[in-house]
């Protein structure tokens, strides 16, 4: 368990996605400058700690971070909430953690962070988006867009 653990931890490099932080910031601060009180509540949260005396994350860098490996392992939005729900009763009173999904995104949100999933053939051939989103069948191996309920995966 502790590999898989070490594993996830290498391919998240903490103090480098802090860092681009502050690169992020730059890049939206022209973009949200018609929306002044946006802009705003992005810069407090890249300043505020995530809790009380918290030095290595704030709360924007925490949400990103954490997103990020959702994203990766591409948990549902239940799960995320009940990751945010038990970090938020471990760590110290006061803390800055989103409670919920809903609230992380609503935080990501100015960024233009959304993501939207893509299917993909299960052979790797093709991409079921643009020109192939309405494909019925992989057109370089053949195989269908939409697992069969009952099928087994080869």
């Amino acid at each position: 368990m502790a590999d898989v653990t070490e594993d996830v931890l290498d391919e998240v490099n903490f103090d480098e996605d802090v860092d681009r932080v502050d690169e992020m910031m730059e890049g939206v601060e022209d973009e949200l400058g018609k929306r002044p009180r946006v802009f705003d509540l992005l810069t407090e949260a890249s300043q505020k700690p995530l809790y009380p005396g918290c030095t290595k994350f704030t709360k924007l860098t925490a949400v990103l971070t954490i997103f990020n490996i959702k994203s990766k392992f591409n948990w549902s939005d239940t799960s995320f909430t009940m990751l945010l729900e038990a970090l938020g009763e471990m760590l110290s009173e006061g803390n800055e953690l989103p409670k919920s999904t809903y609230y992380a995104k609503k935080l990501m949100c100015p960024f233009g962070l959304e993501y939207q999933k893509i299917h993909a053939c299960s052979n790797d051939c093709v991409l079921y988006w643009n020109e192939n989103e309405n494909f019925e069948e992989c057109p370089r191996c053949g195989l269908s867009h939409y697992k069969r309920k009952g099928a087994q995966d080869a």
